[in-house]
């Protein structure tokens, strides 16, 4: 009686006061009915191309279980945001312009045939070259890992600012099968997954799993009484695993498509007095406003992709505790997607088509070393192979001149060698050393024409070169027992250069290397019994010669020329936190907070372009292009503040589970995702693109048997119906510094929905 009475009075604190978002906390040890586990469990990472307990990895990671995700009830790649604190993800109107931010930090733009992410996506070791490739499903977890800050030493291919590590399941030794469905609405969110693992005989052993997710279109068409920006999305993932002696062997492969009416943006704000353009807009209906769902266009909105690949890993364990892994894999990517550019039931610019596809080889040969002497390492050899071909076709109907059809195919060439090894002193202090060379090889040919004009000559250009570079990480880490740990590192990252490719510009301007310079200093710890667990990161990064788009706009027009542009230095400072506490022995009730205070800025940028209506009053000085006697305007960023990164960022969760009389068990998770205000947009500082600071609020409420052989879940996100939007932009065809679209999220509503899932074997 006393056990359950505490038990509801714990169940009474989280329902009263836990309106949380999704509680990716970790979750306690397994238990049993009678009596629930007293400690927090451990997880393991491969953060350092080993397996670790992440309470003893030297690096700000945040560590995500497939259970976790689940019942946060997240599946995709760009949910991780609301659960990670350090990670921004930006979203538009084509998966080509994708990106990931660490810390205020990554690389967002069109022209991604030879400029490449910031961090890395990777898969089970294979890393995507593509941003857009890597805005999918997230099936057959078994962890993801957010490793944030350079992380070039080991994962070297666009790492320069972090890297996100998708680890998916292996196949199982007994058989298991499992089927899991949801449906949610507004909008009739529904999808279903199916997973069948299992021996073939004593040495080879198989997984297969096939999933569907499909969505209504948010965004209504006055024009047709169209559905836009749905979902629609089918996948297969499958592994084959031969166990020979001392080998296993695994041939992996995995298809994704996706077919959608995406991703048109909506009205934010017009004009004082609406342009004319704006007036047929408000005459079909249309209220502009930061909630506005509503477009009146007459072209077309489509988005296709294909993603799939397959890798060979042969791993080999030594007697002697050394193990030597070789992962060779191919990949591709295809998009297709236009979106009507004019917003308007008028054939302006309604034709804004792009196909691309890119395809990936790449091969890792790594050897690690045994642990438990006076030196320990990883070191191998890396080799990837891109090649990217695109089309462009942009028709203007305002200007016919300025239509063009862009060919464009570029490749990239890297080969690394790279290692780093722990020197223990003694039992307690280590000193670690890591290092990455590499070279980088691109090349670029353009053709643009004008398919309206035909008078217009062709322009063709062609270029190609060479960069090296190297990547090092020093650092010292002191373990004073087991649940408590310091670390410094200090870490110069590397991200190739390449070539401007996009079309409004002339030749193939050449961008340099991205060079990160990042220091950290750390501790982790547990406490209680391993009960609480507290970790602190606070870091200092700077970074030179940044890759950032830049659309350059005279004063009073809606002429803009988008360029690739190396700033001078970004600086991102901050610190990274989180805990986790189990305060009842005796009852499984779990609190956690995590979160980040990043400050993230221009640490020298004195001739930025000037935005889109911006004024001598707002800060557009004129002067001439450096070297030359050519008119221009410019402002000064240097020590404003970097868009799509908040200040402050919290995570507060919960998790509760008690044993009913029945032999069932009801689980409670919750959390409170919240983050003050942010600029809405990539590397621009007009004030009218400042989102205001969001809470968010989910909660989920599951019942099951104790041996979880099935599960039932009701759940929410966004309970107090928050709205807000990814990106803001201006309208080129309202008033300059008046008039906004915006590009909304699906996620910014209340969304209540039910999972169900059921477990065969195992």
């Amino acid at each position: 009686m006393r056990k359950d009475r505490r038990a509801l009075t714990a169940l009474a604190v989280v329902l009263g006061s836990s309106t949380g978002s999704v509680a990716l906390a970790q979750t306690a040890a397994p238990a049993s009915a009678e009596r629930p586990a007293v400690s927090i469990s451990e997880v393991v990472v491969t953060a350092q191309k080993r397996s670790e307990r992440l309470q003893d990895v030297p690096i700000s990671v945040a560590a995500l279980t497939a259970d976790q995700l689940a019942v946060a009830h997240l599946t995709d790649t760009a949910d991780l945001q609301y659960v990670v604190p350090s990670i921004a993800l930006n979203q538009n109107n084509s998966p080509r312009a994708f990106g990931v931010y660490v810390r205020g930090l990554g690389t967002s733009t069109f022209a991604t045939q030879s400029i490449e992410p910031s961090s890395a996506y990777v898969v089970d070791g294979v890393v995507y070259g593509q941003a857009g490739a890597a805005f999918q499903d997230m099936p057959d977890l078994q962890r993801v890992e957010v490793l944030r800050g350079p992380q070039g030493t080991l994962f070297g291919k666009n790492a320069s600012v972090g890297v996100v590590s998708i680890t998916t399941r292996d196949p199982g030794r007994v058989f298991e099968a499992e089927a899991n469905a949801h449906y949610a609405a507004p909008y009739d969110d529904r999808g279903v997954s199916l997973l069948l693992t299992g021996p073939i005989t004593d040495n080879l052993r198989f997984i297969v799993s096939g999933r569907l997710s499909q969505r209504d279109g948010f965004v209504r068409n006055l024009f047709n009484g169209r559905r836009l920006n749905n979902r629609n999305e089918f996948g297969v993932r499958s592994k084959l695993a031969a166990d020979l002696d001392d080998w296993t062997f695994t041939l992996a492969g995995d298809y994704f498509n996706r077919h959608s009416h995406c991703c048109m943006f909506t009205m934010r704000a017009t004009g004082a007095t609406p342009t004319a353009f704006e007036q047929v807009a408000l005459g079909a209906g249309i209220v502009p406003s930061p909630t506005n769902l509503n477009v009146d266009i007459d072209g077309p909105v489509i988005s296709f992709e294909k993603n799939y690949g397959a890798s060979f890993q042969a791993e080999r364990h030594f007697q002697s505790g050394y193990s030597l892994v070789s992962l060779t894999a191919y990949r591709r990517w295809w998009t297709k997607d236009t979106v009507d550019g004019d917003g308007l039931p008028t054939n302006l610019l309604n034709i804004s088509l792009a196909n691309y596809w890119q395809y990936q080889t790449s091969e890792e040969l790594r050897l690690t070393s045994p642990t438990g002497g006076p030196f320990d390492y990883v070191a191998g050899l890396y080799y990837f192979d891109q090649g990217v071909t695109s089309s462009g076709l942009q028709l203007n109907n305002v200007s016919p001149s300025a239509a063009f059809l862009n060919l464009v195919h570029a490749t990239t060439r890297n080969l690394a060698v790279f290692g780093q090894g722990n020197l223990h002193l003694s039992d307690r202090f280590t000193l670690i050393a890591g290092f990455r060379a590499l070279q980088d090889k691109y090349t670029a040919e353009r053709a643009r024409s004008n398919p309206i004009v035909t008078t217009i000559a062709t322009v063709r250009n062609a270029a190609d070169k060479a960069t090296n570079g190297t990547v090092y990480r020093l650092g010292a880490q002191y373990t004073f027992d087991r649940n408590h740990m310091v670390f410094a590192t200090f870490t110069r990252g590397f991200k190739g250069g390449g070539f401007d490719t996009n079309p409004t510009i002339n030749g193939l301007p050449s961008v340099r290397p991205e060079v990160p310079t990042n220091f950290e200093v750390g501790f982790r710890t547990q406490w209680l019994e391993n009960r609480l667990t507290l970790n602190a990161t606070a870091f200092d990064t700077n970074v030179r010669d940044f890759q950032a788009p830049s659309t350059q706009i005279n004063p009073g027009t809606v002429n803009g020329v988008t360029t690739i542009v190396n700033v001078a230095n970004l600086r991102s400072r901050g610190v990274e936190f989180d805990g986790l506490w189990r305060p009842l022995q005796d009852v499984d009730f779990t609190l956690g907070l995590n979160g980040a205070y990043i400050d993230a800025f221009y640490g020298s940028y004195d001739r930025a372009p000037c935005y889109f209506g911006q004024t001598a009053a707002l800060g557009c000085q004129a002067g001439v292009i450096p070297g030359t006697s050519v008119p221009t305007t410019f402002q000064v960023l240097t020590g404003k503040p970097l868009g799509q990164q908040p200040k402050w960022t919290l995570n507060l969760t919960e998790h509760f589970s008690h044993a009913l009389a029945n032999g069932m068990r009801v689980n409670v998770d919750g959390a409170i995702d919240h983050q003050t205000k942010r600029l809405a947009a990539n590397f621009n500082t007009d004030p009218h693109y400042l989102e205001p600071a969001r809470t968010l609020i989910n909660l989920s409420i599951a019942l099951t048997p104790a041996d979880d052989r099935w599960r039932i879940a009701l759940y929410a996100r966004n309970l107090g119906d928050v709205h807000y939007v990814n990106t803001i932009q201006p309208n080129p065809f309202g008033i300059p510094n008046q008039s906004f679209t915006q590009y909304p999220l699906y996620e910014a509503r209340r969304i209540v929905g039910v999972q169900l899932f059921y477990k065969w074997g195992g």
